[in-house]
């Protein structure tokens, strides 16, 4: 894992401060294996230890759509909590916030740093609840009163609470938004609030004051075994928005037939913030990484060190190195594509923090054109004889933001091109702006020239490379083998994740029309999902589960999958197959959830296994095979 010591500080500020809602909400138990022993008094019982070795609270949330997540190891707790006196239960948590410590998740890099962060302005918080009611069976739900600094909001934890003899386990989990809750400059004044969510999941397990833990009761005492990893799809999974679909099967497909067992092995690992593989002739692979370095896989795994030869690229926020396609001809020209964010004339390489990103994103559209600080750019170059360096770099197209690049059957590259998204910023108009290349796929020549047949070419004030508009982010393409056509899919803003079959001057509709919400809740263009000649998505997703990569599969070693369409899901940390009946899909299985990662890139290697890449500052290349070989028949 390759980090930068100096970025912890910054870290455990924001960690602390985003995750405060739901951390103090859930307060009515002794939330963290790191802290001291909490004891509850119940009224006409015995007091109650919390056991620390079992007890575990996780904070998931998002700053400028980046998740991590993390825990606090500092608390202090005076609970009294009965299930037979309700209206006498009451409970008061105070958090120091200082003690926010963040998990293996956390994307470094990704996170901003603006003066509201400092945990020294919100350094304590106290939730205070006296109101318990009963949900059904063992689940209640607490309310009260979150203060920070003078300012109060409400808050609530629902939690389930079973009590066997002298052990109690309490379980919860909490989703608090912008609706419930906002955090600004000075005071939480509704001009200010920056939009986030946190989610809170909680395990506590106690036993009577006095009494010896089973664990520990006849034997010596050892150390704490950390707890099952808790999974987060991201600040938005609990969302309820269900827009109706324009036909039926355009989202929630039911489950397939189970795919076959299959074996899981990792090619390499230590990679960070990958984005794409490409597969050489002679069994190696390329890598991309965000940062800017591209590395050599060796057929043992072995990873090399950076190639030389890159072109000055600018690294910031989620800018950098992207994607990368070898030419149909590689084994005899050595030629690939790559796309990159090159440094803005006056600007230098030096990676930056991702604070003058967010800033420059919140600009409006002219400003930001006015003091650009870099340019997405899709290169192509040579790689050396000794596979060590790339040469002869020639910029061939300028397109929007980050993108995939395939290349179709007619030996043109289709480039796909991001409009401005982040987690906290209003939707813009650029996809629909035939001046900019935004939101759109660009169709160019593998020489850089525009093909003369291409849909808009010739008409005044228009891109000529647009090949199609009204896309968001999409950063997942893959030719169709049986019809020829360009599949993408695109990261909606809060839910409408789309699958589209992306056709010549279409227009995909966003933001006049779309499936998502902006980041706040508000509805787009007052919820309008269709419109007259604007397409409608192949399908979509609600909650969003950001798709990157994807892949129809046209391999032998997995037969029953053969024509399938696979997808990555970064939120949703799974790998998507769809099964597909024509255009349509006709059912959904998610694989790798156990893995619980973020799935960057997905490819079918050339062995006809299939090769994930995951998202992460110390991410894997992945290797899926049949857990049982099959043996060819012969007819």
């Amino acid at each position: 894992m390759r980090r930068d010591p100096s970025r912890k500080p910054q870290v455990r500020r924001i960690a602390g401060v985003l995750g405060l809602a739901l951390l103090a909400a859930a307060g009515s138990a002794a939330l963290n294996a790191s802290a001291p022993a909490a004891v509850a008094a119940i009224p006409g019982a015995t007091a109650w230890t919390v056991e620390q070795g079992a007890s575990r609270l996780v904070f998931r949330s998002t700053a400028s759509g980046a998740p991590f997540e993390g825990v606090f190891r500092r608390w202090e707790a005076d609970i009294r909590f009965d299930p037979k006196d309700l209206a006498g239960s009451r409970a008061v948590v105070t958090i120091d916030m200082a003690s926010a410590v963040t998990g293996d998740e956390m994307r470094d890099e990704a996170i901003p740093d603006p003066e509201w962060f400092d945990v020294a302005r919100f350094a304590r918080a106290t939730f205070t609840a006296e109101r318990f009611r009963p949900l059904g069976g063992d689940r209640y739900e607490a309310a009260g009163e979150l203060e920070i600094r003078g300012v109060r909001r409400p808050a609530i934890l629902p939690f389930t609470v079973v009590i066997a003899g002298d052990q109690a386990r309490m379980q919860g989990e909490l989703v608090l938004d912008r609706t419930t809750f906002g955090v600004g400059q000075g005071q939480w004044r509704s001009k200010e609030i920056v939009p986030f969510e946190v989610t809170v999941a909680v395990t506590v397990t106690a036993h009577r004051a006095g009494t010896t833990p089973p664990a520990t009761a006849s034997a010596p005492a050892a150390p704490a075994v950390p707890g099952p990893k808790v999974c987060s799809y991201g600040p938005y999974a609990a969302d309820t928005y269900r827009p109706a679909p324009a036909f039926p099967g355009q989202t929630r497909a039911p489950a397939p037939r189970p795919s076959p067992p299959f074996k899981v092995e990792t090619v390499a690992d230590g990679f960070e913030h990958p984005w794409a593989v490409a597969f050489l002739p002679d069994g190696r692979m390329l890598v991309t990484e965000r940062p800017g370095r591209l590395r050599m896989v060796a057929r043992d795994g072995r990873v090399s060190e950076p190639l030389a030869g890159l072109p000055p690229l600018k690294s910031i926020g989620n800018a950098g190195l992207f994607d990368l396609v070898l030419d149909p001809q590689f084994a005899k020209n050595r030629t690939l594509y790559f796309g990159y964010f090159a440094p803005a004339p006056g600007e230098t390489a030096a990676p930056e923090a991702r604070t003058r990103w967010t800033a420059w994103l919140r600009l409006p559209h002219e400003e930001r054109e006015k003091h650009r600080i870099g340019i997405q750019k899709v290169a192509r170059a040579r790689l050396s004889a000794d596979g060590h360096r790339l040469e002869d770099v020639q910029v061939l197209a300028e397109s929007g933001l980050d993108g995939r690049i395939v290349v179709a059957p007619d030996g043109n590259l289709l480039i796909t091109s991001g409009t401005v998204a982040s987690g906290d910023l209003p939707v813009d108009d650029l996809p629909q702006r035939l001046d900019l290349n935004y939101g759109k796929v660009l169709r160019i020549a593998r020489t850089g020239a525009v093909p003369k047949d291409n849909p808009f070419v010739g008409r005044p004030g228009v891109r000529p490379e647009i090949f199609a508009y009204g896309l968001r982010d999409p950063q997942s393409a893959a030719i169709n083998p049986r019809t020829g056509e360009l599949w993408t899919a695109e990261n909606g803003p809060r839910g409408g994740d789309e699958l589209n079959i992306v056709r010549a001057g279409r227009n995909y509709g966003f933001p006049t029309i779309g499936y998502g919400r902006e980041y706040s809740g508000d509805l787009i263009n007052g919820g309008l999902t269709a419109k007259a000649g604007l397409e409608q998505p192949v399908y979509f997703w609600t909650p969003s589960i950001a798709p990157s990569g994807l892949m129809f599969y046209t391999g032998r070693l997995f037969p029953q999958w053969r024509g399938d369409l696979f997808m990555g899901a970064q939120a949703g940390k799974r790998l998507v197959r769809m099964v597909l009946k024509g255009d349509r899909v006709v059912a959904e299985e998610p694989l790798l959830v156990d893995l619980c990662e973020r799935i960057r890139d997905v490819r079918q290697g050339p062995d006809g296994a299939i090769y994930v890449l995951t998202e992460s500052a110390s991410a894997k290349l992945l290797r899926l095979t049949p857990a049982i070989q099959r043996k060819e028949v012969r007819r």
